[in-house]
């Protein structure tokens, strides 16, 4: 769990102040070279490596569970490199909450994860609760799936036929209104092979502001 977590969201940024704290305007050896400090940050939670300002919730499943559901990902996908990245946000945000979610909480149906989903984990589902600096930890015996994996929407995140719905449906955050459990719906979902036949694909020429197009005639509006 957390390799794959590491491997996709962790990046790190010079810390200018960070580095002035150490002393000597960052020299503290007085060797002359500067001792730079870099701040890691997971880009899909933010916070999650800082001590002060922030409380939080992890429900991280065992390295058993979490390597058996990868390996449904990885058969479905081919490798764990290629699982669209829409897919893993939802799974890992489900795994977390910004506010600290106590067993009773959890047990009650009381607790949340990023995305506004009860957590469903019942007490045999837990193996430890431990309280740490910014906040408490479970140790889970399954992985935590989002709504949106249980719900009509699903396909869209489990198959490379429907890659650029699953996008549609995360951008758009409409995949929410689809897992309302209230709800009775039938969803019509179209194949990437159905966007392309009226023209709709996704642009990827800048990886920075990847946008959705409909080519008309050849033009691209």
């Amino acid at each position: 769990y957390n390799a794959v977590l590491k491997r996709r969201y962790v990046s790190y940024a010079f810390d200018l102040a960070g580095t002035r704290l150490q002393g000597n305007y960052g020299d503290p050896n007085n060797d002359g070279i500067l001792d730079s400090l870099f701040r890691r940050t997971y880009s899909i939670i933010p916070g999650l490596d800082y001590e002060k300002g922030f409380s939080l919730t992890a429900y991280i499943p065992t390295k058993q569970a979490f390597e058996n559901y990868l390996l449904n990902l990885t058969n479905i996908f081919g490798s764990e490199a290629v699982v669209p990245t829409y897919t893993l946000d939802l799974l890992f945000k489900s795994h977390f909450a910004n506010s600290m979610y106590w067993p009773s909480k959890v047990e009650n149906g009381l607790a949340y994860n990023l995305l506004q989903n009860v957590v469903d984990l019942k007490p045999e589902d837990i193996n430890s609760v431990k309280m740490l600096t910014n906040g408490l930890f479970y140790q889970t015996k399954k992985v935590v799936e989002p709504d949106a994996f249980k719900s009509v929407s699903a396909p869209a995140f489990f198959s490379k036929n429907y890659s650029l719905l699953g996008r549609l449906l995360f951008v758009s955050n409409y995949y929410n209104a689809l897992s309302v459990k209230s709800s009775k719906i039938t969803f019509f979902a179209p194949t990437d092979d159905a966007f392309a036949k009226i023209g709709i694909s996704y642009n990827t020429a800048d990886p920075l502001k990847p946008v959705f197009t409909i080519n008309d005639a050849g033009k691209v509006r």
